[in-house]
């Protein structure tokens, strides 16, 4: 889920953001506490597949084991099938909302390199060039370049 246009109860969804390894339902959770500052979010490593505003209540799965958050801000609106709503940057999911103050928390999730797992030329984030495989070297804070957060570090 990307965005939301809750008067209308409408959801924009975008099925190339979740993992390969596809969730069955009783993966997800619904999620009534779960807090970060002021905002109802979904636990570490899930992100909103669903939204009750009333009874103030998330669904959230898991988009991918190996995936890692970095909560950015940046709510942009966009017009899908006639109705313009709030949405999360393109390329990021939604991690949680406060309604009354039409504000959402958007994350952008992107595979967690290791040595155990290392990724290949092109694929982060890696943390140190232990991450990448062969001779490929992590290079920090580049992933604006490849129309990801500035902040992805990518095997190159």
């Amino acid at each position: 889920m990307t965005g939301v246009h809750i008067d209308q109860n409408v959801l924009l969804c975008d099925d190339t953001l979740v993992s390969n390894e596809q969730f069955e339902e009783r993966e997800e959770v619904v999620d009534g506490d779960t807090q970060q500052g002021s905002m109802h979010v979904c636990p570490d490593q899930m992100a909103m597949t669903g939204y009750h505003k009333h009874h103030n209540q998330l669904l959230c799965a898991k988009v991918g084991p190996t995936w890692d958050f970095l909560d950015i801000n940046g709510v942009t609106q966009r017009t899908i099938g006639g109705i313009r709503m709030h949405a999360c940057p393109v390329g990021t999911v939604m991690r949680g909302i406060h309604a009354d103050r039409n504000d959402f928390m958007c994350a952008v999730a992107w595979d967690k390199c290791t040595p155990e797992f290392p990724c290949p030329a092109g694929h982060g984030d890696c943390d140190t060039d232990a991450d990448c495989q062969g001779e490929t070297r992590c290079r920090h804070n580049i992933g604006g370049t490849r129309g990801l957060h500035p902040a992805v570090d990518i095997c190159e």
